[in-house]
């Protein structure tokens, strides 16, 4: 079943982008992932700001994972 968004309270990525510190390019990379819950309306990807805010809380900072096991052998 389709769900239903308030459309008064929809954002482009461009906006929402610099409200988080994320550059629109690399939201709309994850919008076109799926990693992002967004919608494309003509060519224009829209989200709700509270999307990007569970994206923030519930994914892994960027970059190297920490080793696992502290030292390494020599």
């Amino acid at each position: 079943m389709a769900e239903l968004v308030d459309p008064e309270k929809l954002v482009s990525l461009s906006q929402v982008a610099k409200k988080f510190g994320f550059h629109p390019k690399y939201l709309c990379l994850l919008a076109a992932k799926g990693k992002l819950k967004a919608w494309r309306i003509g060519n224009m990807w829209v989200t709700l700001p509270e999307n990007v805010k569970d994206y923030v809380e519930t994914s892994s900072p960027p970059g190297r994972p920490p080793q696992k096991g502290g030292r390494r052998k020599q």
